[in-house]
């Protein structure tokens, strides 16, 4: 083998080791993605005003997930924040996270008893390409109820029964006035 020859073959290892150190830190220096679907579950479904309700976020894939919060809001992405965590691994391949917060008043109307729990809508939502925005085609949102019920009679209700108590002492009164003046006449 001529010296040349080697020298090619030096400089042909060397482009090859070169080329792969520079694919390598490449490859280290692409950003991990954040995929999946948003999943929020709620519990428990059902409470009264004041309970602690956990929210359970999964379906997450992918290490870039680790440094995107999720937001707990009413009504939609663009609502009333409860609550935020940042996702972990819960396995091999899915992230998630957990938070809680507190239900909400439910406002009591009188009449029907249905009419004693409001059903509230929570939205998960979680921004995958940092565009502020959460697509909920692209897997960035999704909602759960919580039905919660009010701990509280209803001030027409209160009021009826103030009224009915003080009508029932009003004709005791009268009761007593009158049975003293039956007495007083004999």
């Amino acid at each position: 083998m001529s010296l040349v020859s080697t020298k090619l073959i030096l400089a042909i290892l060397f482009l090859i080791l070169f080329g792969l150190f520079l694919l390598q830190r490449v490859i280290s220096q692409t950003p991990s993605v954040c995929e999946g679907s948003v999943y929020l579950t709620l519990s428990p479904t059902h409470g009264y005003s004041g309970d602690t309700i956990t929210a359970s976020v999964s379906g997450l894939k992918g290490e870039g997930c680790l440094d995107k919060r999720v937001y707990i809001k009413e009504s939609n992405c663009q609502g009333l924040q409860y609550c935020s965590c940042m996702p972990n691994s819960m396995s091999a391949e899915s992230y998630g996270c957990v938070c809680t917060f507190r239900a909400p008043m439910s406002p009591y109307v009188s009449g029907a008893e249905s009419s004693r729990q409001s059903v509230f809508t929570y939205y998960a939502c979680a921004d995958f390409n940092g565009n502020d925005i959460y697509d909920e085609a692209l897997g960035e949102q999704d909602h759960s109820n919580l039905i919660v019920y009010s701990r509280y009679a209803p001030l027409s209700l209160v009021t009826e029964s103030i009224f009915i108590i003080i009508i029932l002492g009003v004709l005791l009164t009268i009761a007593i006035v009158v049975f003293r003046m039956s007495l007083r006449r004999r």
